[in-house]
């Protein structure tokens, strides 16, 4: 219990506060509050209403869910009602002993319980300039751009070593100058500085999750968990912890991962086949090519041995991995700004894809 105040500043001057305070648990009174005093005459007009609730204190409730049903009178018409509860209460997976203090998995909903998993991953990755090229299905070129960046840092290390090298006049030098220098570039594209620029990896993959939380159905949201998963950055290590200590929804659960799916307009689902015979893939399969003419995408379904690249759904038995990419001439379909500072892009069409292909999946399964 207590009181949150959080400031911004811009160049050390206080340019906004807000605080947030512990209330009772009782609301007494509400209040409605809009957000302008007249409307135009035309047609087209909106006001955004908030109703509040408040304690004895007059301090906001936010705990307190209540059924609220709205009329107008007059010549307004009601557009819509909407709260900003989704019917989850989140929390921290993966603190036992082993794992405490590394992996922070946040969990809504019954994983346990539920007939369709949704996940993403929520870690920035690291960058030193060095753009992570996605090419799923040009095993050649993905190969080739591997091997390429691999070369510039064998490169860059070498040209260090050699400078040390002839500053010193030694070759134990040199050699070991290179292997340090090597070294440390490989910890700086795992554990360096996060890339500030992380629109599409994996800001779209949480935009897109949040979204279909939103859009279910409280029937559909009973049979429906989410995963936010840690460190999928260095390896996948959250969705491994995870697995780890929840084997059965590792091995039996349907897991659909959301990652980079917000730049480009082909989406790539990759599955395996204990995930394709399942009637919940089934669902999610048919609602994406329902939804993909009218949302300006299109879709191509893959098993996993089909796809390369890494990602958390490979850490579960029947994970599916669902991405956006981009056609290119001789190289097929490929994305290339993230990790670097140009990953500013995320298509809303994408998310609004996704989250309405999932919560009709999921409504589907409610349907059965």
């Amino acid at each position: 219990p207590g009181k949150v105040v959080v400031i911004g500043y811009k160049d050390g001057i206080e340019v906004c506060r807000d605080s947030i305070q512990t209330s009772g648990n009782k609301a007494v009174r509400f209040t409605l509050k809009a957000d302008r005093e007249q409307l135009k005459a035309d047609g087209q007009d909106l006001s955004h209403i908030s109703l509040n609730l408040y304690d004895e204190q007059g301090i906001p409730i936010r705990i307190d869910d209540r059924q609220v049903k709205v009329t107008v009178e007059g010549n307004g018409r009601l557009m819509g009602i909407d709260s900003g509860e989704m019917g989850y209460r989140p929390y921290v997976d993966g603190m036992n002993r082993k794992d405490k203090l590394r992996h922070r998995n946040i969990v809504a909903g019954d994983p346990q319980n539920a007939e369709l998993l949704i996940s993403a991953h929520y870690d920035t990755a690291a960058t030193i300039g060095v753009p992570d090229l996605r090419i799923p299905r040009n095993f050649p070129v993905y190969i080739l751009s591997q091997g390429a960046v691999l070369l510039g840092m064998l490169l860059i290390s070498l040209l260090i070593g050699t400078a040390v090298g002839l500053a010193t006049k030694s070759g134990d030098w040199l050699i070991l100058t290179f292997f340090f220098a090597y070294l440390a570039l490989m910890l700086l594209m795992m554990f360096g500085a996060a890339n500030k620029h992380n629109v599409n990896d994996n800001t779209s993959g949480i935009a897109a999750l949040l979204e279909t939380m939103q859009r279910l159905s409280p029937e559909a949201r009973e049979k429906t968990a989410f995963i936010l998963f840690d460190h999928q950055e260095t390896g996948s290590r959250g969705a491994k912890s995870y697995g780890a200590q929840h084997v059965e929804v590792q091995t039996m659960k349907l897991l659909v991962d959301l990652n980079c799916v917000g730049d480009g307009d082909t989406f790539v689902i990759s599955a395996p086949k204990m995930a394709q015979d399942k009637p919940e893939y089934a669902a999610v399969r048919e609602s994406l090519e329902e939804n993909a003419m009218a949302s300006g995408v299109s879709t191509q379904f893959f098993g996993r041995a089909g796809v390369q690249g890494a990602g958390d759904y490979r850490r579960f038995v029947c994970g599916v991995g669902v991405s956006a990419y981009h056609h290119s001439a001789g190289v097929g379909l490929i994305t290339g700004r993230i990790h670097t500072s140009r990953d500013t892009v995320c298509r809303q069409e994408n998310l609004d894809y996704l989250a309405k292909s999932l919560a009709d999946a999921a409504q589907k399964m409610n349907d059965l």
